[in-house]
């Protein structure tokens, strides 16, 4: 009997389910069936193989290989593993640049101009790190009043 090739997968069904089992056949998309008792499960989905089977003849379609969905399974995994390296790969890079963006707009590189008191960029030099943080700290108590 040809449908002993493809590997059957049996499983119990839950109560809310209706009970009993629920048979398929992971290399024939959709061929599922059911019984109360596994056994029945078995004896229907054979025949749900055969008509399975029977039908995908007549719509000129080739018969599945058995195991082509363990294959389909294992490159899928492989793409999704290509596509979580891809975002890691991004997530690092914003990282990068998120940190280099933190570190341009630290408050030694930024500090309220003399003339606006608007905050624009302003190279500050080490020696007067101390006074743009005075200056800083002035600025945010007049903004506070």
């Amino acid at each position: 009997m040809t449908n002993l090739k493809y590997d059957i997968v049996i499983e119990p069904l839950h109560e809310d389910d209706g009970g009993g089992y629920l048979a398929t056949v992971p290399d024939l998309f959709g061929c599922v069936s059911d019984g109360e008792t596994p056994q029945e499960a078995m004896e229907n989905i054979l025949d749900a193989i055969a008509e399975w089977l029977e039908g995908n003849k007549e719509l000129g379609r080739p018969q599945p290989e058995p195991g082509h969905s363990h294959a389909r399974f294992l490159k899928q995994n492989d793409q999704i593993a290509e596509h979580i390296q891809k975002q890691d790969t991004a997530i690092e890079q914003l990282t990068k640049r998120v940190q280099e963006l933190e570190h341009l707009l630290s408050a030694d590189r930024f500090a309220p101009t003399a003339s606006s008191g608007n905050w624009a960029y302003r190279p500050v030099s080490a020696g007067s790190f101390a006074s743009s943080r005075s200056n800083y700290s002035k600025s945010k108590l007049m903004v506070n009043q």
